[in-house]
């Protein structure tokens, strides 16, 4: 493999982005959102894309192609992980808040609280409790971690699912291992699940 193009373009060419990060800004104005990089495309998305624009290929995603998508992932999965993943259970969804919220629709009761380190994500916020659900926060220690104290009272206060964002958004701090441990435990301890966001992962 090549190496990885992780240079940033100058603010003035970043600036002429329409994404939300970019547009409306002023001059001079470093936008900081966390979830949206700056830096290239890998070269294989790039002429995927470009072969899509060629062919005129922008319509809704057929329900057939998800099937290579899912193999593709199982096998990256297996590769990189030693994951063994059912393709035929994978579900592509438009948007990664859509699958939180099903998910926790699906595994917290109705009424129910779903741990949340915050700050957070802002559509977690609006989305969640538009599903019928409550957001049990759980601010940030001085350290920038998710206080186990906070969380171990948040599970014993009835929360069925904890939502873990590694890296945090929007701080950006990876959780250490220990740490990761210690919150499965906790979790494992009061029979609540763990809806990892790992959007950074490779």
């Amino acid at each position: 493999m090549g190496a990885v193009d992780l240079s940033v373009p100058p603010l003035a060419e970043l600036q002429r982005r329409r994404s939300e990060k970019w547009a409306g800004q002023e001059n001079g104005v470093l936008a900081m959102t966390v979830a949206e990089m700056d830096f290239p495309l890998a070269p294989p998305v790039a002429a995927a894309v470009r072969a899509a624009l060629d062919r005129h290929d922008l319509g809704y995603a057929s329900l057939s192609a998800t099937g290579a998508m899912a193999e593709a992932l199982a096998g990256f999965a297996a590769r990189r992980l030693g994951w063994q993943i059912d393709a035929g259970q994978v579900q592509p969804l438009p948007d990664v808040i859509v699958g939180f919220v099903e998910l926790c629709r699906t595994l917290v009761p109705p009424g129910g609280a779903v741990a949340l380190a915050t700050p957070a994500y802002p559509p977690f916020f609006s989305e969640l409790p538009a599903a019928g659900l409550r957001i049990a926060e759980l601010p940030l220690d001085s350290g920038g971690e998710l206080a186990l104290g906070d969380l171990g009272a948040a599970l014993r206060g009835g929360a069925r699912a904890l939502i873990l964002v590694n890296p945090q958004n929007p701080t950006g701090r990876a959780v250490p291992r220990k740490r990761l441990e210690r919150i499965a435990e906790l979790c494992a301890e009061h029979e609540a699940w763990v809806i990892a966001d790992e959007i950074h992962a490779p």
